[in-house]
């Protein structure tokens, strides 16, 4: 081929290369910059995001600081309100209170038939009246007025409340309520709503022990339990008594009269009675005259009054006497018998 067509293909091609060169660096250089326009609007809103962070942090450390005032506020607001409530109690106990000693001359009366027709507060006093007189006999007593609370209704009998002028006289009342016994008529205190409801409360607990055997009782509005006092059966513990001198019905002790023995000696002595400066207790019986004295801080001395036998207690304090009488001698007499005794013993 000629050369001058080879430089003609050689310069073409140069040229088309040449272009498609420009074209792939203008679209790398368009790439190029629209990479740094995308990297520039990305760190734009990173410092955006990061300006937004730093606000978020302020603010939490600002929320964090009213937390723990308003910590501290709620934990003084609750304070005040625990000693608003206790405050509250108290004044409702206080109310309470005051409302059960203004109706401390009330009782409520429960059972008693209602006139259909209705009644006055007139008439439900002479109702009141009859009841303590005839159902408790308690004439005389001053009420100052009786009335029916609650809704008249044809299947209920309303309560009365009765108000006595004297407190005692609405005590005697209370203390007479057994005598109402079968009669289907009550008789309670008249309580504020509040106390009833506590004692209402609490009556299981008063039932229980009562099924129990025990006393158990309201005092206002606070259940008294306790246990009841059976009556001691104590054995007195008794001493035969001997007289100073030994005869034949009075034997010393086994090891002599002064060997310390605790046991006196039984000293049965028909138509005898023992006799002290102050007279502790006698009994009769079918056989005659037993006398009980206290022993051995006492002397006693013997004389014939009456069949029977004499028998020493050293822990008897006072005169204890039983059965029959009629066989005990006056102590005019024992006296005289003592007086009588103790000289001849003397003389002797």
């Amino acid at each position: 081929m000629d050369v001058s067509v080879l430089k003609t293909l050689l310069a073409s091609q140069e040229q088309a290369y040449r272009g498609a060169l420009e074209v792939y660096i203008g679209q790398t250089n368009d790439m190029i910059k629209a990479l740094q326009s995308t990297i520039k609007e990305v760190t734009q809103s990173l410092e955006f995001t990061q300006q937004e962070v730093d606000q978020l942090k302020q603010q939490v450390v600002k929320l964090e600081a009213e937390k723990t005032e308003n910590k501290e506020v709620a934990n003084g607001m609750k304070e005040d309100l625990q000693a608003s409530k206790k405050l509250v109690m108290e004044l409702e106990e206080r109310c309470n209170h005051q409302e059960d000693h203004s109706r401390r001359n009330n009782l409520q009366i429960v059972g008693m038939e209602e006139r259909p027709e209705g009644e006055t507060w007139e008439q439900t006093a002479v109702l009141v009246s009859k009841l303590l007189e005839d159902k408790l006999e308690l004439p005389n007593l001053q009420m100052e007025r009786a009335h029916r609370v609650g809704q008249r209704s044809n299947q209920l009998t309303r309560p009365i409340i009765a108000r006595f002028v004297r407190f005692c006289d609405r005590e005697a009342v209370m203390r007479s309520v057994t005598k109402l016994r079968g009669t289907r008529i009550f008789i309670n205190e008249d309580l504020c709503p509040a106390s009833q409801s506590i004692r209402k409360a609490q009556l299981p607990l008063l039932k229980k022990a009562r099924s129990e055997g025990k006393l158990a009782y309201f005092r206002h509005t606070k259940l008294v339990i306790k246990q009841r006092m059976s009556a001691p059966q104590h054995e007195v513990p008794t001493r035969t008594f001997h007289s100073s001198r030994p005869s034949s019905l009075n034997p010393p002790p086994p090891g002599g009269r002064d060997s310390g023995s605790e046991a006196w000696p039984q000293l049965s002595v028909p138509g005898a009675v023992s006799s002290v400066d102050s007279a502790v207790g006698v009994s009769g019986s079918p056989a005659g005259v037993t006398a009980v004295v206290a022993a051995p801080d006492v002397t006693a001395t013997l004389g014939a009054v009456g069949g029977g036998d004499v028998a020493v207690s050293p822990s008897l304090k006072a005169g204890v006497c039983s059965g029959e009488k009629k066989d005990v001698p006056p102590l005019s007499t024992v006296k005289r018998v003592n007086t009588r005794m103790s000289s001849r013993l003397s003389k002797k």
